[in-house]
């Protein structure tokens, strides 16, 4: 007869610990879980995971959620929140979280190209920037963002195409104040004249005839036409004079026009869709906002919906001026500021009383561009062409003496990148020949040619003074070698009309513009340092780092340019802010895999890096979480190819207990990852219960998530989830209503919904089976359970089932169904103790509720265990 030995004493302990699915249950020690699912560790006790509501109760189609994200600003309540969706679509939730809409998630605020990938979202200086791999970085300011300039432009001359002079209200506006306001006092006094131009479509060029006509306006001028058509701009493109009689069209006879030199002037970083108003003191005359902007080809009107006119009088009460987001839109250099502009014209003067206490712009999502600094640059060289001895004469462009230049002569200068505007400096030795005019003004064409650069404007008065000469952006030009110059830049040069001063001395400074196409489109963006890091498609491994507080300003004095990694073009798939610097993943490839660089630094000239790893990488944007723990600081958590990492900023791990899941990351195993669909996986941080989300493709035929882990950063153990609705993606958001500050969301797979995470008791309408199976082995001895203590938390409802297992092979008859509920009113604990005969070499317990609207939070447990000696 075989002999019994006592193994165990009748005494619980809690449950706490993880799940292993690498080793076999067989080998697994007794008291381990081969399985803890839907399960949340309360160190100790285990209790199940709560549920999850569809956001939104119309499906956005079969579309995947690729990432979500919430734009929050730090300057003004004001949120958005964001779905990325699988048909490159981006949304924003007509209802922000906790709150649930009735009908689809939202309206469609950007319509990518095909073949996006999970978005990298960053917010700098209350800018969002969206980043999916396939378009342009985009930039949005939301519905109302600080202005950066608030000019009121109130003169009897025309508005300079380079003005510095007019009242800076900007501090006035940006924080809205009855007592500091913008005065607009009777602005808009405009010049009427009568004459004939011809526009045989509206909004083409014309021409004028008329002594006052010619006064008035220059060549590149807008007109604001004064008829049926009023809103209508045209622009001047001869100053020949001429009779002309053709109609505007629609037969309205184009007899009287009027044009405005007074206007307000509003700079952004981001060019605007609205501007709203707050006028303290309303505007009683009869006149409309005319509404322009910068483009590449001068000043244009926009077609405007005006909320704060009135009974035919705009600025009559407080409201917003909306237009359709201009795709050509460039900045200006005005009033020491290169931004982007509207121009707030009025074809009739304001009352004497109008004033304006603050002013905020919004914008839709919108291409980046490379924008000047605002920092003049000096000219590369130059070189006088002397007619009369055929002489080149070369100079630095701080001093070029042209002391004698005559009409014959060519003033030849170059620079690095393609220019707007030159200034001249002549404020040393100026000329002093009356009516000089510089009369020609040319680059150098790709085909050899010296090209006009079209409608210039000239303020130096031929020379005479420092000033600005502005012209159009040429559309052909590129870098030219010249006259035997041993490199490529871009080559201008003019003439005069007379033959200049003996002792004329000038300096050359140029207002450069950028091409950002040149870079390629965008791949990833971060925030650091208060900077913008871009990555471009052209070179994926290199960094765009923008000036400070400027994400649009990539090709500035305080911007760089920083290759990552280790001399390897691995494309740069994540970025994240770490302590003060900056971590950069790159794509893992072929045998060497991928690398992990530490970037540091403050500025341009002392940027340096570290390499941490030249074998990890990560999978793609949304696989990397850095945490501020409570112990040990900062933490980068990392999904690779080769497992689930961890950086402290000077060495690269696994997770500890990673062993008991690598099974996932085996390519001799069938539950292996996927490779090819690493585009799919995430990694995402739930902090309500201070644990890493994992979703995984696994195995030979998945084509999207089908392992959910979890890991525990506190107990450094791993559970894992199963979802009715299974996720592509997980993100953290501010609640905007009720009374838990955050919230978690995940995005569906393949049924176009967002869901609410940790709400509720079911995944929807479905129960959630949490349960834990713990494994009974005693060095390959027959085990049996004699006796068995469980403890939950009671619940008002519901019961536990007890399922044994003997060597994987499911017990039915053996199986225990025991109450949750008290018995005693009150009581705060659930017991049961109960016989039990399991009798196997290897004995698996499985503790599980499945049942929907219910809780489940298991304490502890006890086992009786007796060794069959000899069995």
């Amino acid at each position: 007869m075989a002999q019994s030995e006592k193994l165990t004493k009748l005494k619980t302990i809690p449950f706490q610990g993880g799940v292993n699915t690498y080793n076999e249950p067989g080998l697994l020690p007794t008291g381990s879980y081969s399985a803890v699912q839907n399960m949340r560790q309360m160190r100790p006790g285990l209790k199940a995971r709560a549920g999850m509501i569809a956001q939104h109760t119309t499906a956005d189609g079969t579309n995947r959620v690729m990432s979500m994200f919430q734009f929050s600003k730090g300057k003004r309540t004001e949120r958005h929140f964001y779905a990325q969706m699988s048909d490159d679509d981006v949304l924003e939730a007509t209802t922000a979280p906790p709150g649930v809409t009735t009908g689809v998630f939202g309206t469609e605020v950007f319509s990518g190209s095909t073949g996006s990938s999970a978005a990298s979202w960053s917010v700098i200086n209350d800018k969002l920037i969206f980043s999916n791999g396939v378009d342009q970085h985009q930039i949005c300011a939301g519905t109302d963002d600080l202005i950066d300039k608030f000019i009121v432009y109130d003169s009897d001359t025309k508005l300079p195409d380079v003005p510095s002079t007019g009242y800076d209200y900007t501090s006035e506006v940006n924080y809205s104040n009855s007592s500091s306001v913008a005065v607009l006092d009777s602005l808009g006094n405009f010049v009427a004249t009568t004459g004939t131009v011809t526009c045989t479509n509206a909004g083409t060029d014309f021409q004028g005839a008329g002594t006052k006509f010619l006064t008035e306006l220059t060549v590149g001028q807008p007109v604001y036409v004064d008829a049926s058509e009023k809103n209508v701009i045209a622009t001047i493109t001869s100053d020949t004079v001429a009779t002309v009689t053709t109609a505007w069209a629609g037969g309205h006879a184009g007899t009287s026009y009027t044009t405005s030199n007074d206007c307000v002037l509003i700079c952004s970083q981001v060019m605007p869709n609205r501007t709203a108003l707050t006028v303290s003191k309303a505007n009683g005359n009869t006149s409309t906002a005319i509404i322009s902007y910068p483009s590449t080809t001068g000043w244009k009107v926009l077609t405007a919906t005006d909320g704060t006119s009135s009974a035919s009088k705009t600025l009559a009460q407080t409201g917003a001026i909306t237009w359709t987001q201009p795709t050509d839109a460039v900045p200006k250099y005005m009033f020491d500021m290169n931004g982007f502009w509207i121009k707030i014209a009025f074809n009739a003067a304001l009352d004497s009383e109008v004033e304006i206490s603050g002013c905020t712009y919004g914008s839709a999502f919108t291409p980046i561009q490379d924008v000047w600094d605002g920092s003049l640059v000096d000219a590369i060289e130059a070189q006088h062409y002397k007619a009369s001895t055929g002489v080149y004469y070369t100079y630095g462009t701080t001093s070029i003496s042209i002391g004698g230049m005559t009409a014959s002569d060519y003033l030849y200068f170059n620079s690095s990148d393609p220019i707007i505007s030159i200034f001249l400096d002549s404020s040393g030795t100026p000329n002093t020949t009356a009516s000089t005019l510089i009369n020609a003004l040319e680059y150098l064409s790709p085909s050899g040619s010296w090209t006009t650069v079209g409608n210039y404007i000239d303020t130096t008065s031929g020379l005479s003074k420092n000033g600005y000469i502005t012209f159009p952006r040429q559309t052909d030009i590129c870098p030219m070698q010249f006259n035997g110059s041993s490199y490529t830049s871009y080559w201008y040069r003019f003439t005069v009309d007379k033959t200049l001063s003996d002792s004329t001395n000038i300096g050359i400074m140029t207002i450069p513009y950028f091409d950002i196409s040149l870079f390629g489109v965008g791949l990833l963006s971060a925030v650091w340092k208060n900077k913008m890091v871009y990555v471009f498609d052209q070179d994926p491994s290199w960094m765009y780092i923008s000036a400070p507080d400027a994400p649009q300003v990539l090709s500035g004095i305080n911007s760089s340019i920083f290759e990552a990694g280790d001399g390897r073009s691995n494309k740069i798939v994540c970025m994240k802010s770490f302590y003060n610097e900056l971590l950069i993943f790159q794509e893992e490839k072929g045998a060497l895999g991928g690398c992990i660089t530490l970037l540091q630094g403050t500025k341009p000239e002392d940027l340096g890096t570290i390499n941490l790893s030249n074998t990890y990488g990560a999978m793609n944007s949304q696989s990397v979480e850095v945490i501020e723990t409570i112990e040990g600081g900062h933490n980068a958590f990392i999904l690779s190819r080769k497992g689930i990492l961890v950086t402290n900023g000077k060495t690269v791990n696994y997770v500890p207990n990673f062993e008991k899941v690598m099974n996932y990351f085996d390519p001799s195993s069938s539950t292996c990852i996927r490779t090819g669909y690493e585009s799919r996986m995430y990694l995402k941080y739930d902090s309500s219960y201070h644990v890493i989300k994992i979703g995984l493709t696994t195995g030979s035929s998945a084509t999207n998530n089908n392992v959910f882990l979890v890991y525990d950063i506190m107990t450094k153990e791993f559970t894992t989830d199963s979802y009715q609705y299974p996720l592509s993606c997980e993100c953290e958001c501010e609640a905007a209503s009720g009374n838990v500050p955050m919230i978690q969301l995940g995005g569906g797979q393949a049924d176009g919904k967002v869901y609410i995470l940790n709400s509720g008791l079911n995944d929807v309408a479905t129960a959630i089976d949490a349960h834990v199976t713990i494994q009974i082995n005693e060095a390959g001895s027959v085990v049996r359970d004699a006796e068995m203590i469980v403890r939950a938390k009671t619940q008002s409802a519901g019961n536990m089932t007890i399922t044994p297992y003997y060597n994987g092979n499911v017990q039915s008859s053996l199986a225990k169904t025991l109450s949750l509920t008290p018995d005693i009113t009150s009581e705060l604990i659930r017991r049961h103790k109960f016989p039990v005969n399991f009798k196997n070499q290897n004995v698996s317990v499985k503790i599980q509720h499945n049942t929907a609207s219910e809780s489940f939070y298991l304490l502890d447990y006890a086992l009786d265990l007796i060794d069959y000696t000899g069995q």
